[in-house]
C-alpha cells in the first residue's frame, strides 16, 4: 500500500502553478488479510449507536463486495484501528455511511466504488455522508467513486468530539481534530441532498488543519429536482458551530460542474469562529450556484463568507482559477485579508464581488 502523507504547496505553485509534490510513503499491512465478505449480520459500530456489516481491525485490507444491507454503515473503521486499507471494495445498501472512519489515523481508501447507501438515514447525524471521516489524521481517500448515495453527498472530512458529526451519539470528551488528510483524484456524482466533498468543524478544541482536497471531478446535475432532492455536487470547506477552527487547509485543481450550491465554499458561521490561511487554487468551475442559494440570490463560482460579524475569515487565497458560465466568478463578504490573483474568468457578469 502507498500512504500520501503530505502535500506541499507553495507560494510558487499557489500563484504560478508550478507543478504540485506529494510526498508518498510506502507501508506494508500484515500478510494475514482479511476479505470484505459481509457479516450474515450487524455488528455494533463501536459506541457511535449505529451498526455495520463490517468492522475492519488493525492493519487488515478490505477489499470485494460489501452488501449492508439492513446495516447503517458498511465498513467500521474504529478508534485506534490503524493501518487499514479499503481497496477495490464496492460497498453498497448501507442505512448510512457507506465508509466511516473513526478517531485514528493512517487509512487509505482508494479505488473503491460507494454507491446505493444512505437509503434508511438515522437521525440525528450532521454529515451523514457516504465516506465519513471523523477525528481522523494522517489519511487518504483517493482515486474513488462516490455516486448514487441518497442520505447526505458524497465525501466529508470532520473533527469529533462531545458532538459527533458522523454519528448520532456523542464522540470523546477531548476534541479530535482531523489533520494532514488527503482527498485526492476521486469521482463524486449524483448524490443527493449534501455536498459532493465537505471538510468541517463541529468541535471547540478539535478543528480542520493542513487537508488537502485535490484533482478530483465533483457534478451536479443542473435544474433537477428529485423525490431525493437535488444533486447538490460543490465543494465546501467551513467551521460550522460556535467557537471552532478551520485553518491552512487547500482545495487545488478540482473540477467542479453544475452544482446546486455555488462551486466552492469558505464558511466562517458561528461566533467565535476562526477561518484563516486556507487556500483555494488552480480549480475549474462551470455552472455552478444554480440553486442561488448560500450567498447572493445568483450563480456563483467562489463564494467566500463570514456569515456573521462575530466570526472570523482571514488570509484566504484565492489564485488561478478558471470559472465560467457564472453571474459571479468570485463573492466575498464578511472576510478580511483575502488575496485574489490569476483570475480568467471567462464568462463571469460579475468577476469579483465585495473584496474589502
Amino acid at each position: 500500500m502507498q500512504l500520501v502523507q503530505k502535500l506541499e504547496v507553495g507560494a510558487a505553485a499557489v500563484i504560478g502553478l508550478a507543478p504540485l509534490t506529494l510526498g508518498v510513503m510506502g507501508v506494508t499491512a500484515p500478510a494475514a488479510l482479511a476479505g470484505a465478505t459481509p457479516l450474515s449480520t450487524c455488528v455494533p459500530a463501536g459506541t457511535t449507536g449505529l451498526t455495520a456489516s463490517i468492522v475492519a481491525t488493525s492493519g487488515q485490507r478490505i477489499e470485494g463486495s460489501v452488501d449492508a444491507t439492513g446495516c447503517d454503515v458498511g465498513i467500521y473503521v474504529g478508534p485506534g484501528v490503524e493501518h487499514v486499507v479499503i481497496d477495490g471494495a464496492t460497498v453498497t445498501g448501507a442505512n448510512d455511511h457507506g465508509i466511516f472512519v473513526q478517531d485514528t489515523s493512517h487509512v487509505t481508501i482508494e479505488d473503491s466504488t460507494v454507491t446505493g447507501n444512505g437509503v434508511a438515514p438515522t437521525e440525528g447525524i450532521a454529515e451523514n455522508k457516504a465516506v465519513e471521516l471523523v477525528g481522523t489524521t494522517d489519511s487518504v481517500v483517493r482515486d474513488n467513486t462516490v455516486t448514487g448515495n441518497l442520505a447526505d453527498g458524497g465525501i466529508g472530512i470532520a473533527d469529533d468530539g462531545p458532538m459527533d458529526p458522523g454519528a448520532p451519539t456523542p464522540g470523546p470528551s477531548t476534541p479530535m481534530a482531523s489533520t494532514n488528510d488527503v482527498v485526492m483524484g476521486n469521482t463524486v456524482s449524483g448524490n443527493y441532498k449534501g455536498c459532493g466533498i465537505v471538510l468541517a468543524a463541529y468541535d471547540p478544541g478539535g478543528g480542520i488543519f493542513d487537508d488537502v482536497v485535490l484533482g478530483n471531478t465533483v457534478t451536479g446535475i443542473a435544474g433537477a429536482f428529485t423525490s431525493h432532492g437535488p444533486v447538490v455536487g460543490g465543494i465546501v470547506v467551513a467551521a460550522d458551530t460556535p467557537t471552532t477552527t478551520v485553518s491552512d487547509n487547500t482545495v487545488v485543481r478540482n473540477t467542479v460542474t453544475d452544482s446546486f450550491i455555488p462551486g466552492i465554499v469558505l464558511h466562517s458561521n458561528a461566533p467565535g469562529d476562526l477561518v484563516s490561511g486556507n487556500s483555494i487554487v488552480a480549480n475549474t468551475l462551470d455552472g455552478d450556484g444554480w440553486g442561488k442559494i448560500d450567498g447572493p440570490p445568483k450563480m456563483v463560482g467562489i463564494l467566500v463568507v463570514a456569515v456573521t460579524s462575530k466570526a472570523s475569515l482571514t488570509d484566504t487565497t484565492v489564485a488561478a482559477n478558471r470559472i465560467t458560465d457564472e453571474d459571479y466568478g468570485i463573492f466575498v463578504t464578511g472576510a478580511t485579508g483575502t488575496h485574489v490573483g490569476g483570475l480568467p474568468l471567462d464568462h463571469a457578469t460579475t468577476p469579483v464581488v465585495g473584496l474589502p
